[in-house]
């Protein structure tokens, strides 16, 4: 059923994408016919027409299909849903009709608070276009994608007047018809009403962060501001400036205060900024440009140094789960003011360590691809893959070779005085989810990377090296203190192949009367949390078995009675007049029907109604419970002109048995549930009027169908049918669906 589900949403899809603005998965239904033997099912596929309407007799009006057209489109880029239901509210609006798209704005406001071409750009529907769930999605997209609007909706309204007669679209035939065969169906119009409700243009936020350590006490305070349509193109400005405050509470400290300020500013524009014109691709969702400047200064106890930053990019996402980030331009200027070479560099032994309070100059250009297919697949396997890909230095040091020559004395270029970095970085991340269940998955991650300097630096910034420790890995250790497999802490010791040497001031605190062992035999304890949980073991199992036991205590024979299937004892093919396989069916005349199967095997066939339709157009109807089979399977039919035929026009539908073991209760006496028997439930009501009200309805659209009540807690469960067995009671439902939908099964317990 998964499958065939799974096939009428793809064609529904399919045919919303060109058109069929109407159509729907209900117009698409399967005829299935399991009488052709050999465990092969005849199926056939069904597209509906469109349900139009209702005429004055209450017949349904089914048309052909229309395909859909778009006619007007009106965006409304200030909407207020409160404001709209004034009854003069559209009296005070204005339109500027731009490149097919009319804008809807309130004349108070004297021009729409978004430019028309920027709302051009983001719409991707144009009048005449054919109707495309595509475009749709795409719309909703890139309008929630420029961060200016809280909400939006798009809404089709089908023109009254549209289809005419004589408007038809024409396309050839298909698969099995002749390839010059001519099909017509007809052509409407809808009109496009796109509501957006913008946010707050501006914002504030205020900041106050506290941090404790071991020796260390922080507070940190950050004011920002933000414009959501500074230029009237959903360009969003931010700033924000940033104090903090860290106190050491260290005694042998000499310095114990350190402090950091700064400001950082950034610009986004929802759109690519290019010095050229570019076509714009259909495939590219989410167009960003972001410029982006930061300055930060740092005051601590062992140096001062100012990073300054400067970075160009552009952002943007396709129509599936791939998404994309180019910096053309990122400059980081790192300025060590001051270092306490004396107290502190001179103490470091990690050369890399040492480089990163050297001022440094990076101008250089990234690349990143992200592909995540988890939003799409959820609750099933999934991807991510991250690569990351940077170079720098290069275009600045062709320049240099050109037109300038090496600092005096030392082998590499400088820039502003400072030495210019030149390597290239890359790294590769991906990850993979197996679903073991529903909930549990088995996840790997695969990461790995490789950076390499040349040119004009000796070694990578310290900022873009790999490190082990920390968060990355090597959870155990600090970060970046790992060097050549040797873990080297200051005043603690050294780690190397498994073996740890403590240095020994540390070794005598620890040890202060020495290293001589001294034997301890640990007591024995009773461990409580062991004992627990075996004793909870031991009781689910205990509670488990009861249960089974209780399931499936019945007998092959009672099964058989409860059920309407044959013990192992039951002759193969056989049916009494008093079994439900020997209930009589009678159809409409010149309708042809078919009876219930049963599939061959051991286990008794379940049947709980079959309707076949024929090409006259009278539906004939045979129903029949679960009949008796043995190794080969036995059929029950009727066809026209055969014994036990009915008049013409009339049904002689006998009514279904319920299992005779089992007494089904009524309005004055609810019968109690079973437990660990399964019912098919046609409804669950407060009181048993109610429910005995659903049983006569029931009666009268089926005579066939019994129902009894039964308690369900302290309301009333009204039930057409009862089984030991799932696949009895699916295939109740699955017969009698068409008639009583929204059938379920409970098991009782």
């Amino acid at each position: 059923m998964e499958v065939l589900d799974q096939e009428r949403q793809r064609i529904t899809t399919y045919l919303k994408q060109r058109g069929y603005y109407n159509f729907t998965v209900n117009n698409i239904e399967y005829e299935a016919d399991t009488l052709g033997g050999n465990h092969l099912v005849d199926l056939k596929m069904i597209v509906k027409q469109h349900l139009a309407g209702y005429n004055e007799q209450g017949y349904p009006i089914l048309r052909n299909n229309t395909v859909y057209r778009i006619d007007q489109i009106n965006i409304f880029p200030n909407y207020d849903p409160t404001a709209a239901i004034a009854p003069d509210y559209r009296k005070g609006l204005d339109t500027i009709y731009y490149r097919g798209l009319n804008v809807v704005y309130h004349k108070d406001n004297k021009r729409p608070n978004i430019r028309p071409s920027v709302l051009r750009q983001i719409v991707p529907i144009y009048p005449n276009y054919v109707y495309n769930i595509n475009r749709v999605d795409q719309t909703y997209n890139q309008i929630m994608s420029m961060g200016y609007f809280k909400s939006a909706n798009v809404i089709f309204n089908e023109q009254a007047d549209s289809v005419a007669k004589d408007n038809y679209v024409t396309f050839v035939g298909e698969g099995k018809e002749p390839a010059d065969s001519v099909h017509q169906t007809r052509e409407g119009y809808l009109q496009c009403d796109i509501q957006c409700i913008p946010a707050l243009k501006q914002g504030y936020k205020i900041e106050l962060e506290g941090s404790t350590t071991s020796s260390f006490y922080g507070l940190r305070a950050t004011v920002g501001y933000q414009n959501r349509n500074i230029f009237r193109g959903a360009e969003s400005f931010d700033v924000s400036f940033s104090v903090g405050y860290e106190y050491m509470k260290t005694p042998s400290a000499r310095k114990r205060n350190a402090i950091e300020f700064g400001v950082n500013m950034g610009l986004q524009f929802p759109r690519f900024l290019l010095p050229f014109r570019t076509q714009r691709w259909q495939s590219i969702q989410m167009p960003r440009t972001r410029l982006e400047f930061g300055i930060n200064f740092q005051d601590r106890p062992y140096y001062r140094r100012t990073l300054s930053s400067v970075a160009w990019g552009y952002s943007w996402s396709d129509l599936k789960y791939s998404s994309y980030s180019l910096r053309p331009i990122d400059i980081n200027v790192i300025d060590m003011g001051y270092v306490n070479r004396k107290d502190f560099l001179d103490h470091l032994q990690n050369e890399y360590l040492k480089r990163s309070y050297e001022s440094q100059f990076i101008s250089g250009l990234s690349f990143s691809y992200v592909y995540n297919n988890q939003r799409k697949h959820l609750g099933g396997n999934a991807t991510l893959l991250r690569f990351n890909y940077e170079m720098a230095g290069n275009l600045l040091d062709g320049l240099m070779h050109l037109f300038s020559r090496p600092a005096a004395g030392k082998d590499y270029y400088e820039v502003f005085g400072l030495q210019y970095s030149q390597y290239f970085r890359a790294d590769l991340s991906v990850s993979r989810k197996i679903m073991l269940g529903e909930v549990t998955a088995l996840v790997g991650r695969l990461y790995g990377g490789v950076a390499m300097a040349y040119g004009n630096s000796s070694s990578v910034p310290f900022d873009r090296q790999f490190y082990c420790g920390g968060s990355n890995g090597m959870r155990g250790w600090l970060a970046r203190t790992l060097e050549n497999g040797v873990l080297t802490i200051e005043g603690v010791g050294v780690l190397k192949l498994k073996h740890f040497t403590p240095d020994a001031a540390f070794d005598r605190r620890l040890n202060p009367q020495g290293r001589e062992p001294v034997r301890i035999k640990p007591a024995r304890k009773f461990d409580w949390a062991l004992w627990i949980g075996i004793a909870a073991i031991l009781v689910a199992l205990g509670f488990g078995g009861y249960e089974f036991l209780k399931l499936y205590d019945e007998g092959p024979e009672e099964i058989a009675q409860t059920t309407g299937i044959p013990g192992p004892e039951a002759t193969a093919g056989a049916a009494t007049a008093d079994s439900p396989a020997a209930i009589p069916a009678a159809a409409d005349s010149g309708a042809t029907i078919g009876s219930a199967a049963s599939a061959p095997g051991a286990d008794a066939a379940k049947a709980a109604g079959t309707t076949a339709d024929t090409a006259s157009g009278t539906n004939a109807e045979t129903r029949s419970e679960p009949a008796a089979s043995g190794a080969n399977a036995g059929t029950a039919a009727s066809s026209v002109g055969g014994q036990g035929n009915a008049p013409a026009g009339q049904k002689d539908i006998a009514p279904a048995k319920r299992p005779e073991t089992r007494s089904a209760g009524t309005a004055d006496a609810p019968a109690s549930l079973v437990s660990g028997r399964r019912y098919v439930v046609l409804g669950v009501f407060s009181t048993p009027e109610n429910a005995a009200r659903a049983v006569d309805a029931a009666a009268e659209k089926d005579p066939s169908v019994r129902c009894g009540i039964y308690r369900f807690g302290t309301k009333f469960m009204v039930s057409p049918f009862e089984s030991a067995d799932t696949e009895a009671c699916a295939l109740f439902v699955r017969n009698y669906s068409d008639r009583f939908p929204g059938l379920w099964t409970y098991t009782a317990r």
